[in-house]
């Protein structure tokens, strides 16, 4: 999904980061964490490895994370993961973009798909809070001092599958909630957008890009 979302010309690598070693935080140019069906805050032993080996990763390369990612991120600076007492969020939610970054343009919102029961409910002192909803308020964070962005929403879901995604749940958040979610996917969403904001996170020489 994220070899698509980012397009061609951009080389990737998987690394498994379950089962096997993880590799040196210098091997790769830029790390991106995706979404996954683990907690953040689980106290098992390939979490607490990745925890210690983001918190490793030089400041000057890019860490991009996403869903778990992103929660994982945010945990090893310093803020707290919980189960989200508002339930399951599913379908499309926009983010209202309260902080300006270098990395996007002038949008006051962005939409994209979410699929997640835990979330960010605390930050660390030296986290931005660059978007967010009433459902989600810490859902795009970026870190000062280092090259760090997350999101919690998933730029790389497409439509059929965030439509599947709301159906295995169904009996879980319930009809009214299900139909509520798969109604929004009617409406337009920043796949696209995000992608080439991520891209140029990913891969931009931070000195040609501008400071806030």
């Amino acid at each position: 999904m994220f070899r698509r979302l980012l397009g061609p010309g951009t080389h990737t690598q998987t690394f498994d980061v379950v089962g096997s070693a993880l590799p040196s935080p210098d091997r790769c140019k830029a790390w991106l964490i995706t979404g996954g069906p683990a907690s953040a805050y689980d106290n098992s032993p390939w979490i607490s490895a990745l925890i210690e080996f983001v918190r490793e990763i030089p400041a000057e390369k890019p860490l991009a994370g996403i869903c778990f990612g992103h929660q994982l991120m945010s945990k090893a600076y310093g803020g707290v993961i919980a189960k989200s007492q508002k339930g399951r969020a599913l379908g499309i939610h926009t983010y209202d973009i309260c902080q300006p970054t270098k990395w996007f343009d002038a949008a006051s919102t962005v939409s994209l798909p979410v699929g997640h029961s835990d979330q960010v409910v605390a930050v660390s002192p030296d986290c931005q809070v660059i978007g967010g909803s009433e459902f989600t308020p810490f859902g795009i964070l970026e870190y000062a001092g280092r090259r760090a962005l997350s999101m919690q929403s998933h730029p790389e879901f497409s439509i059929d599958y965030t439509r599947n995604l709301i159906e295995l749940r169904r009996s879980e958040v319930g009809n009214v909630a299900a139909d509520k979610a798969l109604a929004s996917l009617n409406h337009p969403h920043d796949g696209p957008r995000m992608a080439a904001w991520l891209k140029l996170f990913l891969t931009a020489d931070d000195r040609i890009c501008g400071s806030r």
